[in-house]
């Protein structure tokens, strides 16, 4: 997923550079025809001590990994998502949610990782999402790479509305409030700076409504603050942002440091983020006034991309 890395860095099932340039964009988009792998499944490794969990999107290897929320019985491949790369991921009600780049679906499991549904929301041909949300019955999903929208849909996946939102080019990550939707720009090559904002309703679209970013491309709201993670454009950059919702007291350093930071959560006092750059690929994790960042609080992970957290 990481758009300025050379190579791939594991063995599993890998996406070159140019996978990234596809021609599957919002708006114009190719009809490919896909072979579809072998039915999902969830992981047989031993059960988690219970409590909570923190989970992450291994877009390179195609999982859900998993772990306590200690950082303890980590579990790389504990939801087979099939044969297309989770990017960005949501838990609400007892249910994990993902987006699939590529496939042009979002996928859902059960927390404890059965009844995979990997084609559970259908989000167009003209989609290709990174980044979901979900909130008071509803989720979201941003187009991600080269694409134009917001897209929504009941939790039942029924309504499904792929240009819930238009106008917004590269748009990587959401996050939601009890008024508004955020989300960040990315580009492919350099960089985009802002972070857009509209009515849950899905009008005043605001492109700009903070500036100053670095490829923002995961976004989460927690304790009256928007988050959102400063990919950059290379393995030298990268850092947390952090501002109040109403857009004041913008910090695009919160947490320097990071790069490749592709995915924000929240639980017992910590921000954690998925950590997805030519050096790292592992979930950090910090106090939630940004200190004591642990860059590698779990190891091993695969090109992470989301990150969400599951009280249990």
């Amino acid at each position: 997923m990481t758009w300025w890395r050379s190579s791939a860095s594991s063995t599993s099932p890998t996406r070159t550079d140019t996978s990234l340039l596809r021609c599957t964009v919002v708006a114009v988009t190719m009809v490919v025809t896909v072979s579809l792998a072998a039915p999902a499944a969830f992981s047989s490794a031993p059960a988690h001590a219970g409590g909570a969990e923190i989970l992450w999107a291994n877009n390179g290897a195609r999982t859900i990994g998993s772990a306590d929320i200690d950082g303890t019985y980590v579990d790389q491949g504990f939801i087979e998502t099939g044969a297309f790369n989770p990017c960005g991921l949501a838990v609400y009600d007892g249910k994990i949610y993902w987006a699939e780049e590529e496939s042009n679906r979002i996928g859902r499991a059960n927390l404890n990782g059965s009844g995979v549904r990997s084609s559970f929301i259908d989000t167009g041909l003209a989609s290709d999402p990174c980044g979901v949300a979900v909130y008071a019955g509803k989720i979201y999903w941003a187009s991600g790479q080269n694409g134009s929208t917001i897209g929504r849909a009941n939790l039942n996946g029924t309504d499904v509305d792929d240009r819930f939102i238009t106008g917004v080019d590269n748009a990587f990550g959401v996050a939601v409030s009890a008024h508004y939707i955020y989300w960040g720009y990315v580009r492919i090559t350099g960089r985009a700076t802002t972070v857009g904002r509209a009515r849950i309703s899905g009008t005043d679209v605001d492109p700009q409504f903070i500036r100053g970013a670095d490829n923002a491309c995961a976004l989460a709201v927690y304790s009256g603050h928007l988050y959102w993670a400063n990919c950059g454009d290379d393995i030298s950059h990268g850092s947390i942002g952090r501002s109040l919702l109403n857009g004041t007291d913008v910090d695009q350093q919160f947490i320097p440091g990071t790069p490749g930071a592709s995915g924000l959560a929240f639980y017992g006092g910590h921000l954690y983020w998925s950590e997805n750059s030519s050096s790292d690929s592992s979930i950090g994790r910090a106090d939630v006034n940004g200190s004591h960042a642990d860059l590698h609080f779990i190891v091993g992970a695969n090109d992470p991309f989301g990150v969400a957290v599951s009280s249990g």
